[in-house]
């Protein structure tokens, strides 16, 4: 199996987990060892999840079930996006999540709804009350990081500043954020992103 592809399905993992540092495009190197931090971190976070998910899938609960279909879901969604070679120069993007993220989403959904059956919950009362504070800090969390996010798109210069700094090998990055410096007069500056 190509290394570069295990990777790959681990960014878009993180990206669905946690979608910070967006950004248009994405500069990708080539793997060249199993031993690289992303790529081995990758395999172990896909095997881990396949396996967890699995047992979860057997465990006598209701929504065991969901929560695999929604790792097929989100595999299976992920499947074309690994030829690499239909896809051009876009390997990565975040705009490939979004039926990934369907899968994600009953994944979570699986986990959340057996957790009183799976564990000892606590009296209805205070479990209202902690999935309530649960989902405003997730609320919360996911709500800074939208508000944060959108800054980067006020303008072409906001956008790709932000991306040279998300994918500094990015040339397509480098080149629109040299044209936005160049519309500023700030020929120095451009000049040094033709590297």
């Amino acid at each position: 199996i190509n290394l570069f592809r295990i990777r790959l399905a681990g960014a878009y993992l993180e990206k669905l987990i946690w979608p910070d540092g967006l950004s248009m495009y994405y500069a990708f190197r080539p793997t060249r060892s199993l031993l690289q931090p992303e790529v081995l971190l990758s395999l172990v976070v896909i095997a881990g999840l396949t396996v967890a998910l699995w047992h979860w899938r057997r465990a006598p609960i209701p929504s065991g079930p969901l929560a695999w279909l929604g790792w097929l879901w989100t595999l299976l969604a992920l499947l074309p996006l690994m030829n690499l070679r239909g896809l051009g120069t876009h390997v990565f993007a975040d705009w490939y999540l979004y039926l990934p993220s369907v899968g994600f989403v009953l994944i979570v959904a699986g986990i959340l709804d057996s957790f009183p059956l799976r564990f000892k919950a606590p009296p209805l009362k205070w479990r209202n009350s902690l999935v309530g504070v649960a989902v405003v800090v997730v609320l919360t969390l996911y709500s800074t990081a939208t508000v944060r996010q959108n800054a980067h798109w006020k303008d072409g210069y906001s956008l790709f500043s932000h991306g040279v700094k998300v994918s500094p090998n990015s040339a397509i990055h480098r080149a629109n954020y040299a044209h936005q410096l160049v519309l500023r007069n700030r020929l120095d500056e451009a000049m040094a992103q033709d590297r």
